[in-house]
């Protein structure tokens, strides 16, 4: 601002001067002491162009000093961003670390306040660098409506000039004077060219400054909706470690109760077991007073089925006896099946005996494979030829026995 300020003062004492000289000039051309006060006016105007050219100068210095101070305040913002991030990533680790120890719930919500309250105090600070910086553009805005109407005086200034071009070249002796005003004007083109330069340089300036706030805004609302979003997961982790607090505040109550049925049941347990070995102790008691008579009963069912082989033996050799006091021949029994390739040994089957296992192999059942396969027909056939009942062939399961000495000797079943 102060750069500014001092470059439009330069351009109205220029102006003033230059005004005064064409004034001068058109009163009285042909005088000698006008030519001398004008040789002194010029050497004010150059003097005054020095002082504007050194008040140019402290001004650059200025403007490279504000560039400092604005290079060193985004510095700050970005350690200070640098360190938000820093203490973002040590609350992540304390989070970490606060997920198994749920008693440091509290210590986290301290931490956040706090950070939250840093934050609030960098935003302040940050709005109210960037008010600033806001006004001071707001205070260089007025001093381009001053460099227009500076650019408009020396407009007017230039079309003077030209009017005295034409008189002084109806004079010669005027014509050094109106050179050396001429390379004056010279110089003020070339320091008014230097002010647009540098009117150029303060605008870029302005613009990055603003594109600079612009980012800076932009910044702090990412970092703001990032502390919410983190502020929220981190409020949800919070509450889910309540949650299991909760729980787990339970479980000892829900622990002790399923300990209490777990007793019960084993008390249960033990009372069915007891009862349970009791009986088993009465049955095998029973099951030892019934043995001797099982034994009994196994003995006097081999007895009864050797008598019954034994009459159904006898028969057989009445009967061939009688016919052959007839025809002199003793009848044979007729072959009920074909018997097979293979012969086994019949009598390891329960209830067969030698004499059985030879009848049985004149009526062609020679094999295990032919009793497996016995059907209810077969067996009454069977009962038939040898004279006795059928319940004999199923109730010493000849069937069952067969299958069970196939699959013994062949190693298949049937």
């Amino acid at each position: 601002m102060g750069y500014l300020i001092g470059e439009t003062l330069v351009y109205l004492i220029l102006a003033a001067i230059i005004g005064a000289a064409i004034a001068w000039l058109l009163r009285g051309v042909g005088c000698r002491s006008s030519e001398n006060q004008l040789k002194t006016e010029l050497e004010q105007t150059r003097s005054a162009l020095e002082t504007a050219e050194t008040n140019g100068r402290s001004l650059e210095s200025a403007l490279n000093e504000l560039r400092a101070e604005m290079d060193s305040e985004a510095r700050k913002l970005e350690a200070r961003i640098r360190g938000l991030e820093i203490e973002n990533g040590k609350l992540q680790e304390t989070l970490s670390e606060l997920e198994p120890l749920p008693g440091r719930v509290q210590e986290c919500d301290t931490i956040i306040g706090h950070w939250e309250r840093d934050f609030q105090n960098l935003q302040q600070q940050s709005e109210s660098e960037i008010a600033k910086l806001q006004d001071k553009i707001a205070g260089l805005e007025p001093l381009q409506a001053e460099l227009e109407n500076s650019q408009k005086a020396y407009t007017k200034l230039s079309t003077e000039l030209q009017a005295l071009q034409t008189v002084a070249h109806q004079e010669n002796r005027k014509a050094l004077q109106i050179s050396n005003l001429q390379n004056e004007i010279k110089k003020l083109q070339s320091v008014s060219a230097k002010i647009k330069e540098r009117d150029t340089t303060v605008e870029h300036l302005q613009s990055q400054l603003r594109s600079q706030a612009k980012t800076k805004d932009e910044e702090i609302a990412r970092l703001q909706k990032e502390l919410q979003t983190q502020h929220r997961s981190r409020r949800k982790k919070i509450d889910a470690l309540a949650e299991r607090l909760t729980k787990i505040e339970h479980l000892p109550q829900t622990l002790a109760e399923r300990q209490q049925k777990i007793t019960r049941l084993q008390e249960q347990l033990g009372n069915v077991e007891q009862q349970k070995n009791q009986e088993l102790s009465v049955l095998k008691a029973k099951i030892k007073t019934l043995e001797p008579f099982k034994a009994a009963a196994q003995e006097h069912s081999r007895e009864v089925d050797q008598l019954k082989q034994q009459l159904a033996a006898g028969k057989s050799r009445a009967k061939p006896a009688a016919g052959a006091t007839k025809s002199g021949k003793r009848p044979r029994k007729k072959q009920l099946y074909t018997p097979p390739k293979e012969k086994d040994d019949l009598k390891l089957i329960y209830g067969i005996g030698p004499v059985m296992e030879r009848t049985l192999n004149k009526l062609g059942v020679t094999s295990f494979q032919q009793i497996a396969k016995f059907s209810r027909k077969d067996i009454e056939r069977v009962a038939g030829a040898l004279q006795s009942f059928p319940d004999r062939i199923m109730r010493d399961n000849w069937v069952g026995g067969a299958k069970k000495e196939y699959r013994k000797k062949y190693g298949k079943t049937l």
